[in-house]
């Protein structure tokens, strides 16, 4: 439909303005940073920084959230405190259910609750920790099983997706048909 057209400009307007309101979500961790180091109190606590999920600026000529590409669904993590090591990326598979996992074990909790998630620790003690293979993605529209290397969509009107993520990192080719995969 004409209103779902995407136009440059209101895209481009649009990104920026995003990228200046996290301005102000930035120097709200700069001053809670100040304020625990002032307070003596940064070396003993854990902070996690993420967010629920990324959005598309007209990639895929969408301009939407909780969508299978790879722009909906990495977000950052960033995980700070008390013996995880600084500055260092690790690439396995994890998701929000992992950081619940990892907070109840950092703080030492015992869940009523088996945790659903795999606690984050091992990777912070060695980057090439064994980890899951696949990760399960729902949304309201459908499902998705993403690995290391590929992805599968399955949309509830049946239409489906397959991405070879190491050959085609920008998700632009569909594998489906191709008996190849």
């Amino acid at each position: 439909p004409p209103s779902e057209r995407m136009d440059a400009e209101v895209l481009e307007k649009e990104y920026r303005a995003g990228l200046q309101s996290l301005q102000s979500v930035d120097d709200l961790v700069e001053a809670v940073m100040d304020a625990l180091q002032k307070a003596d109190r940064l070396d003993n606590t854990i902070i996690v920084y993420t967010s629920d999920n990324g959005f598309l600026f007209g990639d895929h000529g969408k301009r939407a959230k909780g969508v299978f590409y790879e722009g909906g669904i990495r977000v950052p993590l960033i995980i700070r405190g008390p013996g995880i090591p600084e500055k260092q990326k690790r690439e396995q598979l994890v998701n929000n259910l992992d950081v619940v996992a990892t907070i109840e074990q950092l703080a030492r909790l015992t869940p009523g609750l088996k945790p659903e998630g795999q606690s984050l620790l091992p990777l912070f003690d060695y980057a090439g920790a064994q980890w899951r293979d696949a990760l399960l993605l729902e949304t309201k529209s459908g499902f998705a099983v993403r690995t290391a290397t590929g992805k599968y969509v399955k949309y509830n009107g049946g239409a489906e997706e397959l991405y070879d993520l190491a050959a085609d990192p920008h998700e632009l080719e569909n594998r489906t048909g191709d008996a190849e995969y």
